[in-house]
């Protein structure tokens, strides 16, 4: 619902002039970004409230809460959020104000979620939605980009600004359509001077099991033990 919203606004500004489009773009990203870690940080409180309650909240940590909620009620929760922000024009503020808002909401998201851990995973799905086909835009230099490309580089600026935090952000692109010829769009947008060390993957069928594991493992009480027999059983099918 976010998402959608989120389109129809940029396509509503974008109108017939690209480049003015990918100048207000930015702005528009990290209101979205920031839409979703509040809703995120609502389900925490939610957590919160119940954790004590067996018959209502069966989950195990607020991890395991947090990824459950995120799938089946935030959606809603993020668009409304996202929907306010607008209206208090928050998309006119300067750049990197959003960007250390987001910063600020993940840094305490990780403390008090994972503070062992230090990483944050962020997973843009049905990415082929922000594509050049949907949401062509223009640089200043008249060099053709998307909205895909825009939301990579404004969550490398916060893999940049979370750096000092000692905290990783782990990003996931993937979708129905994800070609790739929007991965080589996306890393011709992205700055060459970040010297951070960089944790991406272009859709899900290019994460190892071990990688996908570890990431599972964050969330989920996975049991080490049953590990090496459940990847020999994954890889018997993919050979099938």
């Amino acid at each position: 619902m976010a998402c959608s919203y989120f389109l129809r606004k940029f396509r509503e500004r974008s109108g017939d002039d690209l480049i003015a489009a990918y100048a207000t773009s930015r702005q528009l990203v990290q209101c979205l970004i920031i839409s979703k870690l509040i809703a995120l940080r609502h389900s925490m409180d939610l957590w919160e409230q119940e954790k004590d309650n067996v018959d209502l909240n069966p989950f195990s940590s607020i991890l395991q809460f947090s990824s459950f909620a995120q799938g089946v009620s935030n959606s809603g929760a993020s668009k409304n959020i996202l929907v306010d922000l607008l209206k208090q024009n928050y998309d006119f503020l300067p750049i990197t104000t959003l960007r250390e808002e987001a910063k600020s909401i993940i840094v305490k998201l990780v403390h008090e979620t994972a503070p062992k851990s230090k990483v944050f995973i962020i997973a843009i799905d049905e990415c082929d939605l922000f594509s050049t086909e949907e949401t062509v835009i223009l640089s200043s230099s008249g060099t053709p980009r998307d909205l895909l490309s825009i939301i990579v580089r404004e969550i490398d600026e916060l893999r940049t600004l979370l750096y000092s935090e000692n905290i990783l952000i782990s990003d996931i692109y993937c979708g129905t359509k994800f070609v790739t010829e929007s991965r080589d769009i996306i890393q011709s947008a992205v700055l060459k001077s970040i010297t951070t060390q960089v944790h991406s993957y272009y859709g899900l069928d290019l994460l190892s099991f071990d990688q996908s594991w570890d990431m599972l493992s964050l969330v989920y009480n996975l049991p080490n033990n049953e590990k090496a027999e459940l990847k020999k059983e994954i890889e018997s099918i993919e050979e099938e």
